[in-house]
């Protein structure tokens, strides 16, 4: 019964209405109780038919007399009369003391039973107000955490909103800063290149001006006697430029007719092997013709001998005969026709392939004497500027007298040079018509390729006299590059520091913004575990709060089954008084009857 009255106990606890639920088990026992003690007070109730016995029993007792009397005990009617009234009166005195202590018992217990009531009740009633107290500060305490907790994820949410506001923040700085960045890179870069041009503008008027003065004081100085030097120098230049053309000209008409001789000796061979095939080929087809017709001759034959043996005309066999060769004939020519196209075909491929080849090998030549050109070009444009500067610098180191004689000597140098390459610069051009002429005779391809290699000697004239000018022009603009490039490192250095200084800016920027956004994360960090701090020890207070109210009401429980146990036991004993009395109403009753 206990750890039934406890197990209500812990579920209404937990129940919606734990109040309610309580009262009703508590009255579901106290009907039992109450029952209990109905039953029990019908038990005591059930005696009153034997009081009205002894009533009966009394009166027949002084009607009747007795039939036996004892002789020993009594010695007369009367004294046994008296003695057995005297223990009825006493029995009955007895009975009705037992009776009165019933009623008592019965009332006593009657008033346990309301006393029980009133404080089932008063308990009842002190358990519901204690239960919907403890509801309202559940309730409460409950509606206190919930706003707790409520507001924690009010912080929490605006907290993960500053925070991703600052990041979205960050990112739009960041974004703003490589804007910046770039910014100021092209801005550096169109300020760099509107520096460099007014340098270069400003450097360009200033080496014009540098170049006319210096010019003006170079005639100045040494105009008569530098020209006729530079002169010389030019004409010996275009005079060994001239022999070294005229001997890559022989070269090349040598090598052409070399690869020309080469590639006549190639298709000459090709020829006689084509030919050789050739021959080879139409002795095969005519073996196998022979053969051919050979068989087909047997087979005529046999067919002929055949039909002779069935009696056919000879003017048939005749005209059998007479396709026959036709047919064979026409097949030959078929054949030859064949070989002639073959042979006409292999001819016209190996023609091509003659020109292309001529054609390729014309180009890889030309490409040569380009390339050797140039590498000669190069070669006399270094000799030239080292002669200028050599004559420069002697004429710098010689006085004005030397000018003169520096003149004469250059004069007699030049027409002894005249004099001794007269007669090999005719026999160079002499030699170099012959090999045109050898050259033109190769044909319309070859002749192109001399066009072609006018053309690019008009534009190998034309290109010279550019580099002429780009060389003079190459001093002036490495002078000028110098000095733009001590110029440009200046800027490179302002632009590199400027930089720096607006990364180092953006860096610390992005570093303080990292440790307000870390910051605001241990803020929040510390929040939360405060926040998950309090929800346990809420919990914590919860558990406890209810752990002592499931203890009282266990308590309360051990006590009212302890005062239902004493009563219980109260009833028991009274129940055997009751039935103790019963017996001995029951031994004196059947002491009377005896």
């Amino acid at each position: 019964m206990i750890h039934a009255a406890r197990t209500p106990a812990r579920s209404r606890t937990h129940s919606s209405s734990p109040a309610s639920a309580r009262s009703d088990a508590t009255d579901a026992r106290i009907d039992r109780i109450l029952g209990y003690l109905r039953a029990a007070d019908d038990a005591h109730r059930s005696p009153t038919p034997t009081r009205t016995s002894y009533t009966a029993l009394n009166s027949i007792a002084t009607t009747i007399p007795l039939t036996t009397p004892d002789p020993v005990t009594t010695s007369t009617p009367t004294t046994v009369f008296d003695s057995v009234k005297t223990r009825l009166i006493a029995q009955e005195l007895e009975v009705a003391e037992k009776h009165r202590v019933c009623e008592l018992l019965k009332s006593q217990v009657k008033h346990l039973r309301a006393a029980h009531d009133a404080a089932a009740a008063d308990h009842a009633r002190e358990l519901k107000s204690k239960l919907a107290l403890q509801r309202k500060e559940y309730e409460a305490m409950a509606a206190r955490q919930l706003a707790l907790v409520d507001r924690a994820v009010k912080d929490k949410e605006a907290v993960a909103l500053q925070a991703a506001q600052l990041a979205e923040k960050v990112a739009k700085m960041e974004t703003q800063f490589q804007e910046k960045l770039a910014t100021a890179h092209a801005h550096h870069a169109r300020e760099l290149k509107s520096a460099k041009s007014v340098w270069e503008a400003a450097e360009k008027v200033r080496r014009d001006k540098w170049m006319v003065e210096k010019a003006a004081k170079i005639k100045d100085q040494t105009v008569k006697s530098l020209e006729p030097e530079l002169h010389r120098v030019l004409a010996q230049h275009k005079a060994q430029l001239a022999l070294a053309e005229d001997r890559y000209r022989e070269q090349l008409a040598k090598e052409k007719a070399a690869m020309l001789a080469q590639h006549e000796v190639q298709m000459q061979a090709l020829r006689d092997k084509l030919v050789a095939d050739r021959q080879a080929a139409c002795e095969e087809e005519r073996e196998f013709s022979r053969a051919r017709y050979a068989k087909q001759l047997e087979r005529e034959e046999i067919e002929c001998s055949r039909r002779s043996a069935s009696s056919l005309p000879m003017d048939e066999l005749r005209a059998q005969v007479e396709q026959e060769k036709d047919a064979r004939t026409y097949a030959l020519d078929e054949a030859r026709r064949r070989h002639a196209h073959e042979l006409s075909v292999a001819a016209e491929q190996a023609r091509i392939e003659r020109d292309a080849w001529i054609a390729q090998h014309a180009a890889k030549t030309e490409a040569h004497v380009k390339a050797r050109e140039r590498a000669l070009k190069d070669a006399l444009v270094r000799e030239r500027d080292a002669e200028i500067e050599k004559i420069i610098m002697r004429l710098e180191t010689e006085s004005g007298s030397s000018a003169s004689e520096a003149a004469q000597r250059h004069r007699a140098d030049v027409e002894r040079l005249r004099a001794q390459h007269a007669d090999e610069v005719r026999q160079l051009q002499d030699q170099w018509h012959v090999a045109m002429d050898k050259i033109a005779a190769l044909g319309r391809q070859v002749e192109a390729a001399e066009q072609a290699k006018t053309e690019l000697d008009r534009e190998r004239w034309g290109l010279k006299n550019i580099l002429e000018t780009k060389d003079r022009t190459m001093d002036e603009m490495r002078r000028e590059l110098d000095r733009l490039r001590a110029g440009e490192a200046a800027v490179r250095r302002q632009v590199e520091e400027s930089v720096q200084d607006e990364i180092k800016h953006r860096d610390t920027l992005v570093a303080s913004l990292r440790n307000e956004l870390d910051r605001l994360k241990r803020q929040l960090e510390d929040q939360r575990r405060a926040m998950d701090d309090q929800l346990a020890n809420a919990e914590r207070d919860k558990a406890a709060t209810l752990a002592m109210l499931e203890e009282r009401v266990k308590q309360t429980v051990s006590i009212k089954d302890e005062a239902m146990a004493d009563l219980r036991h109260q009833v028991q004993d009274l129940q055997i008084r009751n039935q103790q009395l019963d017996l001995l109403l029951e031994r004196q009753r059947k002491e009377l009857l005896m």
